[in-house]
């Protein structure tokens, strides 16, 4: 704990807390239900969560404190490697929304390692491409410095 971190790895994530993310994943957990389809089959709770998330979310301490840590991200993230693992069929985190906090982070210098799948739903990469999956933990892990996991 108390060497510097050598690396960072974000699986499904990061990504800005909104109404619409909020309501998909408290809809998606609180009826146990995958969150790819939770819009579709179950639209006026979703509708509801959006209702109850964006006054919350609007409410001084709660935005404050959101940008307080989203300001320590974008300027106090660690500078060492960062790895993304993420989908484009995620139902929670946009993709854009991880692709962008990447860039933000290569104009801090910091070194950017990602692998995008197409078919994997939210922190589901793992047990769809489990091979694939700890080959990228493993070459990070060695690019870190690090000899094994």
């Amino acid at each position: 704990m108390l060497q510097p971190v050598q690396g960072l790895i974000l699986d499904s994530a990061p990504c800005r807390l909104t109404p619409d993310v909020s309501a998909r994943g408290f809809t998606a957990a609180v009826l146990s239900k995958p969150a790819a389809s939770i819009e579709q089959r179950h639209p006026w709770l979703v509708c509801a969560a959006q209702l109850l998330f964006t006054p919350v979310l609007r409410f001084p301490p709660v935005s404050n404190r959101q940008n307080q840590i989203w300001q320590a991200w974008e300027s106090m993230a660690p500078k060492c490697p960062q790895l993304y693992l993420y989908s484009s069929a995620d139902a929670l985190i946009p993709p854009s929304q991880v692709q962008q906090f990447q860039k933000l982070q290569e104009s801090r210098n910091v070194q950017i390692h990602s692998k995008m799948w197409t078919d994997s739903a939210h922190c589901e990469h793992y047990r769809l491409h489990p091979k694939e999956y700890v080959e990228q933990l493993q070459q990070f892990v060695h690019t870190c410095g690090a000899d094994e996991l």
